[in-house]
């Protein structure tokens, strides 16, 4: 069965996010560190969009 627009669209923002995280294997510091918000906490843009 094909998977629909909705699936694929979802599957697809899933596959970045697990590309997004394994990245920091690479880069473990990379971001903001913003220890007054929470320890060990980074913040990281990317595009339009704000990773925490």
């Amino acid at each position: 069965m094909k998977p629909t627009a909705s699936e694929t669209i979802a599957l697809g923002y899933l596959d970045r996010i697990n590309a997004f995280l394994a990245s920091f294997q690479t880069f473990p510091a990379r971001g903001s560190l913003r220890n007054e918000i929470r320890e060990g906490l980074r913040i990281s843009y990317r595009g339009q969009s704000l990773d925490l």
